[in-house]
């Protein structure tokens, strides 16, 4: 069985904290990866990979998709005050 690697991130700024795990298959590890992230309110997102390569990623619910975050479209705008 391969192992596969989990990053849980708890936003774009900082660095994912890192889990290696075992699975059959690449669907047994992305539901091993969002068993992961239900089990810590510490993390918002999850991307497994194998190899290197990306296999999918999770989030929560109510979180935008870190390519959303790092973006910045999932941040707020100002809002602009009439002069």
């Amino acid at each position: 069985m391969p192992d596969y690697r989990i990053y849980l991130h708890d936003g774009p700024d900082t660095p994912p904290a890192a889990e290696i795990v075992t699975a059959n298959d690449h669907v047994e590890a992305l539901v091993l990866g969002e068993i992961r992230l239900l089990l810590s309110s510490a993390f918002t997102h999850a991307v497994v990979s194998l190899d290197g390569q990306m296999v999918g990623s999770l989030k929560r619910d109510s979180q935008p998709s870190l390519d959303e975050l790092a973006a910045g479209s999932a941040r707020p705008e100002p809002p602009v005050l009439p002069l």
